[in-house]
């Protein structure tokens, strides 16, 4: 019996899993403003998409990043940790973050979390 190589998060046979980012991440500057809109998955398997083009950006001497998710199709808990570490990126650097068109998804995980009012 041949074993097929597996993904070493899922164990699922390469095959089977799509290797497309599930993710697209989208900058779009205006001044020194930022708008990062966000599309389709933000987990773990995502969350480097999303963290490179911060990064890139902050790197630009942005003033106001604005992260825009509404057509975010899922977020998990890594996803989440993601937009936190977005977060503590901008105040390392006094850019102003602003999350914004959360989903009722992500409006719940924020809820459930306690996470609310961190993103206000």
């Amino acid at each position: 019996m041949i074993e097929e190589p597996t993904t070493p998060d899922m164990g699922l046979p390469f095959a089977s899993r799509d290797l497309d980012p599930q993710l697209t991440v989208r900058a779009e500057r205006v001044g020194t403003t930022v708008l990062v809109t966000l599309r389709g998955e933000l987990d773990a398997a995502t969350e480097p998409l999303l963290m490179a083009q911060v990064e890139r950006q902050l790197d630009e001497s942005c003033q106001d990043l604005i992260v825009s998710c509404k057509d975010l199709t899922f977020v998990d808990s890594s996803g989440l940790r993601a937009l936190l570490s977005v977060r503590a990126c901008c105040a390392g650097t006094d850019t102003r973050f602003q999350l914004v068109h959360t989903n009722p998804q992500l409006d719940r995980l924020l809820e459930i979390t306690g996470l609310s009012r961190a993103f206000q």
